[in-house]
């Protein structure tokens, strides 16, 4: 989210969505659906509270 200057988890689910190639070098199996919103903002709710 902060290297594309994303302020919303939206932005970047839409992203990855509509650029499957950075999701797949993001480590995401671009053969099967995506995570959802609500497992990006688990991902950074646990993320940011162990930092």
């Amino acid at each position: 989210m902060k290297c594309e200057g994303f302020t919303q988890i939206t932005d970047l689910a839409d992203y990855l969505n509509n650029n499957r190639l950075i999701a797949h070098y993001c480590g995401f199996n671009i053969m099967e659906s995506l995570p959802s919103y609500w497992t990006y903002d688990r991902f950074l709710r646990q993320w940011t509270t162990v930092r």
